[in-house]
Formats: C-alpha cells, structure tokens, sequence
C-alpha cells in the first residue's frame, strides 16, 4: 500500500545553520601572526560568503572543511558552520570520521543531529563501528533536534525491539532542558524514552509510543506522563488513551497528526482546546466521533479525515451541519471512499453550495483516499466578477503532506503579510 510518508527532513538542509546559533560573538576575534586583531565580525562575513556561494551543501561542506584548515583565524567559525548540523549514518565511514572530532573539540557546535541506520540490538559478531557510544552527547551543549531513522529511506521497521543504547546514552549524557524538538519513528516503550522527562522545552515531539497493555510494552513500569509546557506540535503513530495521557496531559498542543488509528480519550475536551491542526487522514470518522472532534477543538483551521463508511454515498447536509460549527475552518480535506471522483467535474461544483455554509473555508480536497498519488479533486474559493464567492474545481494529484504545508504557509501569510524589504 503506497501510503504517503510523513514529512521528513532530508539528509542536509542548506541554510539551517545560519543564524544566531552560528554567529560569532565578540570573544571570537582572532589575531594575526602580524599582531593585527580581525573582529569576529569579519570573520563571520568571510565564511558566510564562502557558505552562501557554494552551489549545493556537499559543496560548501568541502570549502568550509578547506577553510577550517587552511587558516586558524578561519577554523573556529568554519567548524561552527561546518558542525552545527550532523548526520551520523551508522556503520558508514562518514560516522567513523566524524566522532572524533566531535569528541576532541566540535560537539558544542552542534545544533541538529540526525541519526541513520539505528535499529534493533546487532547480532554477535558485528562490526562495533555500527555502535552510537562514540556520539559525545555530553558535549552537545547547544543540541536542539535529534532526529533517529532506521535507515536513509525512511524504511519500515520490523517487530523486534530497537537498541536501547541510545536512549540510555541520551538519559545518561544529554544535558537537561535543551532539546526542543525530538523525531522518532521506531516503536518505543515509555522506558526508552525516559530522557525526555528532563526536557521541558520539547515544542515538537514526534513519537511511536508502545501502550504499555500490549505484548511488547512495559506493563510493570509505574504511568508517569512526560510535562512538555511548550509542546506545540505533535506526531504520534496512533492515538488512544495511553498516548494521548502520554503526551497531552500537560501541555497545549496547537498541530496534531495521528498515522494510524484515532480515537477520542477522555478528557479530550482540555487536551484538545487549543487544536489548529487535525491530521487524522487514515481514521475512519462517525458522525458522533466528528461531532465530539468539533466540539472538543471549535479553533480548528485545518481538518483532515477520513469518511467511516457509516456515511451515505454522498455528502449530505448533515457532514456540513456539523462542519459549519467549526467558525475558523480554512482548509478542509476528506477521504471519501467511494467512486465518486470518477464522475465529471461539475459535479464536485454543486458541492459548493453546502461548502459555502463554512464562512471562513477556502480551499477543499476530495479523494478516495489519501494514498500517494491518488487522483483527487480540489475546490478553491474564489471571488468572481460580481464581488461573489464562487469555487473552481481542479483535479490533482494527491501528495497529502505538501498540500498540509501549502495550507499552513498560506494561513501564515494571511495573518503575517510580508512586509516589503
């Protein structure tokens, strides 16, 4: 089943690290063998225009890493750019490369760490460069986001267990309150996960949390829910009442997406006031689940779900009386389930009259269902000749994250305009 994965960030993103993470503070200026003092400003301008110039990162990890070594004026702000983004690919010769330097004089310049090929325990035998204990996390002083894959391509993970090392590595070494963004996909038991109790300041938390009741949880380990005041956007595989008490209980959560089954907890009502977001593509929704959706979240601006097969064929007054509650609904995206998209366009037009109910909506998507590539049909709000509202019906190609993210960046623009430069 070709379902699309969720947004990830990819292996190098160029123009992350420049910033005021990265920028040099006025204890950085260097001296010349002349004697002549070069401000750390200046400094700063000539790596940044070595970095801006380079045509890809690869590019302009080579002429920082030449920089670095041809002048010791030059070496520290180099290494700063240079380190504070690390992909660590576990078993590759670039990891084996890039752990003794961090540990003889870089890890405090980094800020991203991305980790590749992490996985359940290694067999007997193998090779130990394949272990993350050379990560100095101890030394990370500035870290902000770990990210953790089971490999380069986003694969799917098996039913065995993943290593623990790291997660007890990141309870042992990792200082308190520093991350603010922690991204996991492997399934993981509260146990592994522990470390993030001493980071508070977590803002966006994507997780595959293991309820404790299933065969590969941890019953005998006392419920004890992570407190993440500044919790703002959150990822979970599923969401049920274990997850939602998890993570949800102490925070205020504005972006939600759930992978995989979604049900209403108790106490949704106050986990769930403050939802802008709701990405529940795969759940299967009833009417009396959307009703207590709309109630528990009336904020909500965008809402993806999917039709339970409850619904009639066709969508009746009765999905629109509901939705029409929702007063700041923008963008709204639904799987149907039915065949429907194969009739012609004009159809989907008539649609508009019920849509229309919703005051604020601006843009709607139809499909099937949300797998990737699925033709779908789009209805935009538009303004006509006459000064009224009219929508325009366009078929697409389903890419359900992108499409989330246009929606995002263009509600920010409504509220934020850019002001002209």
């Amino acid at each position: 089943m070709k379902r699309e994965p969720r947004s990830k960030k990819p292996k190098t993103q160029r123009g992350r690290r420049v910033g005021k993470d990265t920028a040099s503070s006025r204890d950085d200026s260097q001296r010349l063998g002349s004697g002549m003092v070069v401000p750390a400003e200046i400094i700063g301008m000539i790596v940044d225009e070595v970095d801006f110039q380079a045509a890809s990162q690869v590019e302009a990890n080579r002429l920082l890493c030449r920089l670095a070594h041809s002048s010791r004026v030059l070496q520290k702000e180099a290494e700063r750019r240079l380190y504070s983004e690390i992909n660590f690919p576990i078993g590759e010769l670039m990891a084996q490369k890039t752990a003794p330097i961090l540990r003889s004089r870089t890890a405090k310049y980094v800020r991203y760490q991305t980790i590749w090929n992490y996985g359940p325990v290694l067999r007997r035998g193998r090779a130990s460069d394949r272990i993350v204990s050379a990560l100095p996390f101890h030394l990370m002083t500035g870290l902000k986001s770990i990210e953790v894959y089971l490999d380069g391509e986003g694969g799917e993970f098996d039913s065995q267990s993943p290593d623990p090392q790291l997660f007890t590595l990141l309870d042992q070494g990792l200082q308190e309150n520093i991350l603010t963004e922690f991204i996991c996909d492997l399934p993981l038991r509260s146990s592994e996960l522990s470390f993030l109790h001493k980071q508070r300041g977590i803002r966006f938390l994507q997780a595959n949390l293991v309820p404790s009741d299933s065969p590969d949880g941890n019953s005998d380990e006392p419920f004890r829910p992570f407190i993440f005041p500044k919790l703002c956007k959150l990822n979970v595989n599923g969401m049920d009442e274990y997850t939602a008490s998890s993570f949800m209980t102490e925070s205020k959560v504005v972006e939600l997406s759930v992978m995989n089954g979604f049900t209403t907890p108790r106490n949704w009502a106050s986990m769930a006031a403050n939802l802008q977001l709701l990405d529940i593509a795969f759940s299967p929704v009833t009417r009396r689940s959307l009703k207590e959706i709309v109630r528990c979240s009336p904020h909500l601006q965008i809402f993806v779900f999917k039709l339970h097969e409850e619904w009639s064929m066709h969508l009746d007054a009765t999905l629109i009386d509901i939705l029409e509650e929702l007063k700041n609904l923008n963008a709204l995206a639904m799987a149907l389930g039915i065949t429907a998209l194969e009739t012609d366009v004009q159809s989907f037009a008539t649609l508009a009259r019920e849509f229309s109910r919703c005051r604020a909506l601006h843009t709607v998507l139809l499909s099937y269902d949300f797998q990737l590539g699925q033709t779908a049909m789009t209805l935009d709000r538009v303004i006509n000749a006459e000064q009224k509202a009219d929508w325009f019906p366009q078929r697409i190609e389903v890419h359900l994250g992108q499409w989330i993210a246009e929606q995002l960046m263009r509600i920010y623009k409504q509220k934020d305009p850019v002001k002209p430069s």
